[in-house]
C-alpha cells in the first residue's frame, strides 16, 4: 500500500505504476484528469478505479474511461451501514449511478409521507440489512429519529432509481437533503445542476448552494472553476438540458475568470464567478477582498451581502465575488 501526506495529482499518477488499485473520492478523479501524465500505459497495471464518498459526474467518468481505458467502479456506503450498493465488479457500469444494492440489502427511495417512488422520481434513500447498525451510542432520541417505523435507516442522501433500460435498477444519487434548495417553492437538487454546468465547454468543476433571496427564498447560485484561457456559456448546452431549469432562478449565462487550480485536498478558489439571477439583491462588493485572496469558496460566499444594491451588479446581472 503506497501512503501520501496529501492528494498530489502528478505524485498519484507517478505511482500508479507501482498498484494494482486506486480508491478515492471524485475530486481525486477531476484533478487526475487534469494531469497530462495521466495515460493509458501510466494506468495499464492497475486492475480497479473505485470511487466513492460523493456522486462522479458522467462527464468525468466517460472522460477517465477515453483517457485510459478503465470504466470507474462507482459504489455508496456510509458508516452507519458499511456498503451499501455497488455498480459490478465484472460488468457493465452505468455512469451517473452507484450501482444496484448488494445481496440482503434492502434499499428503497421515498417521499416524504414514506411512500416508495417510482423510478426517475428522487426521494429519500432508506436502507435495510444486517450490516446496518443498531443506533448512535447512548442518543436513543437521535436513534429514533433515524430509523422509520419498519427498521429503516434514513441516511439523509436523496436518489432515484434510474428509469433507463440501461441503467434499470441502478441507484442514482443527487446529493444530502440538507443541500437541497428550495426556490420558489421548487426543489433543485445541486448536482443536477452542477452536471449541466460541469458539461459546458471550459468549465473545471462547479459547485451550486443556495443564497437567501427576498423573493424566491433561495436563489441558485453556482461557484464555477473554469479552464485556463477558457470562458463558458450556456448557450452551448442543448436547449433541452437549460430549459429544465427555467423558471427555478436559475440563469442560463454566466461569466468567470480562469484560475490555476491548486493541489490542495480542499476545494479552494483564487478567482471564479457566481451566477446569480439578474433581479437578485445578493451581491457582494470585491473591494471587501484583498487583491490576492485565496478564500475558501464556502466561507466567500458566506459573506456575501444581503443588503447590497441591486444595480450595483450592473445590466448582465452578474458578479465576480473572487478576485486573483
Amino acid at each position: 500500500m503506497l501512503w501520501l501526506s496529501k492528494f498530489d495529482a502528478k505524485e498519484t499518477a507517478s505511482l500508479l505504476p507501482s498498484a494494482t488499485v486506486m480508491m478515492g473520492v471524485p475530486t481525486y478523479y477531476t484533478r487526475l484528469l487534469a494531469e497530462p501524465s495521466l495515460t493509458r500505459e501510466a494506468s495499464r497495471s492497475i486492475r480497479l478505479f473505485v470511487s466513492g464518498s460523493a456522486p462522479l459526474l458522467p462527464e468525468t467518468f466517460d472522460a477517465f474511461q477515453a483517457r485510459t481505458g478503465h470504466a470507474i467502479l462507482e459504489r455508496y456506503g456510509m458508516t452507519e451501514t458499511g456498503m451499501i450498493t455497488s455498480n459490478p465488479l465484472e460488468g457493465t457500469r452505468v455512469a451517473g449511478t452507484v450501482g444496484k444494492p448488494l445481496p440482503g440489502e434492502a434499499v428503497r427511495v421515498v417521499d416524504g409521507a414514506g411512500v416508495p417512488c417510482p423510478p426517475g422520481t428522487i426521494g429519500h434513500i432508506e436502507v435495510k440489512g444486517p450490516n446496518v447498525f443498531s443506533g448512535y451510542w447512548q442518543m436513543p432520541d437521535k436513534t429514533r429519529e433515524e430509523f422509520s417505523a419498519d427498521g429503516f435507516f434514513k441516511t439523509g442522501d436523496m436518489g432515484e432509481w434510474v428509469a433507463c433500460d440501461e441503467g434499470h435498477g441502478h441507484l442514482r444519487l443527487v446529493g444530502r437533503a440538507k443541500d437541497l434548495i428550495i426556490t420558489g417553492g421548487l426543489n433543485v437538487y445541486p448536482l443536477e445542476v452542477e452536471e449541466r454546468i460541469d458539461s459546458l465547454d471550459g468549465v473545471v468543476e462547479s459547485a451550486v448552494i443556495g443564497l437567501p433571496d427576498p423573493d424566491f427564498g433561495e436563489a441558485v447560485t453556482a461557484v464555477v472553476v473554469a479552464r485556463s484561457r477558457r470562458t463558458c456559456c450556456a448557450r452551448n448546452t442543448p436547449r433541452s438540458r437549460a430549459n429544465r431549469y427555467a423558471g427555478r432562478g436559475f440563469s442560463e449565462r454566466s461569466r468567470q475568470r480562469s484560475r490555476p487550480r491548486e493541489n490542495s485536498g480542499q476545494h479552494r478558489m483564487t478567482s471564479a464567478s457566481v451566477m446569480i439571477e439578474p433581479t437578485s439583491p445578493l451581491l457582494k462588493n470585491t473591494d471587501m477582498l484583498p487583491a490576492d485572496a485565496s478564500i475558501d469558496w464556502r466561507k466567500a460566499v458566506s459573506a456575501m451581502s444581503p443588503n447590497t444594491s441591486a444595480s450595483t451588479i450592473g445590466a448582465n446581472g452578474y458578479l465576480s465575488f473572487l478576485k486573483k
